[in-house]
């Protein structure tokens, strides 16, 4: 019976000390509710193209600020160029807030010009100094705003084109040309083949057909995947890059558009040469833009 007393005893003890251990850790808790919130972010969402056009420089690009936590009474907008000091752009004091910016405007302050810039190139947005009712915080967030060309090539079109040159020919090859975006400002061109009606790598634009009638990849100046003639287009600027597979190099020597159509002629250092309309079927007018 006395070992019986004993251990209730002995769990009262523990049981009370137990009892009393919770009640302070909850008496010391420094943090009286969830909602006891300290300090605050910054939310960013890009608004519009998220690039600032080289060849437009009147477009404009933008952002939208939102605060977190905290209310935010403040906060400062910094902005560089290619990494370099930063300065301030503007102090944003009421959230939910919209920025948007032509390359004139982003570059502004920054003693860099639109003509010092080239594509690649990037204006960085960073922000600093949030500031709270409880205190000023820093901010980890920015935004890279990167200045470039958007292509004007990509797509499928009617095409006619004559061979000129060492092998001209009165009779036009008629079908479809591809302009396919093969990234920095590249294109690979293929025209659909007229017997077997497959698209086939075809930098001459259709005139080989004409010229020459060849009727598989390996009579053009891409065939065999040996040559690597591609149409390059920054900014409006439109230029042949590479080589055929026999090495000849290719030029632009007019480029034209009038609404739909682009009238195009070129030769290469063999003595080949043509001339082609490309027709746009989409209900759109090709770039004002585009020459050479």
């Amino acid at each position: 019976m006395k070992k019986n007393i004993l251990y209730y005893l002995c769990f009262l003890v523990i049981g009370g000390l137990t009892i009393s251990s919770c009640t302070k850790d909850e008496d010391t808790n420094s943090y009286q509710s969830i909602e006891d919130v300290r300090g605050a972010v910054i939310n960013l969402a890009v608004d519009g193209t998220g690039f600032y056009n080289l060849g437009d420089a009147s477009a404009t690009t933008g952002f939208s600020l939102d605060d977190f936590g905290e209310d935010v009474s403040s906060v400062t907008v910094m902005k560089s160029v290619n990494g370099a000091t930063a300065v301030e752009e503007t102090k944003i004091t009421s959230f939910p807030s919209s920025l948007s910016f032509d390359l004139n405007q982003a570059l502004a302050g920054t003693g860099i010009a639109v003509d010092d810039v080239a594509v690649g190139d990037n204006v960085t947005y960073t922000f600093r100094d949030v500031t709270t009712g409880s205190g000023v915080y820093p901010s980890g967030r920015s935004l890279v705003v990167p200045i470039t060309c958007p292509g004007q090539l990509d797509g499928e079109f009617d095409i006619t084109a004559f061979a000129g040159g060492i092998f001209a020919s009165p009779d036009p090859y008629v079908g479809k040309v591809r302009f396919e975006d093969a990234g920095g400002g590249n294109y690979n061109i293929s025209t659909i083949e007229p017997t077997t009606q497959t698209w086939l790598d075809d930098p001459s634009f259709g005139a080989y057909y004409a010229g020459y009638g060849t009727a598989d990849s390996g009579g053009l100046p891409n065939g065999g995947g040996v040559g690597n003639v591609q149409v390059n287009e920054t900014c409006g600027v439109v230029s042949f890059i590479g080589a055929s597979q026999w090495g000849e190099i290719y030029q632009f020597n007019t480029l034209t558009t009038n609404g739909a159509v682009m009238s195009i002629s070129w030769e290469n250092d063999y003595g080949e040469a043509g001339t082609a309309e490309i027709t746009r079927t989409d209900g759109t007018d090709w770039a004002s833009n585009l020459g050479l």
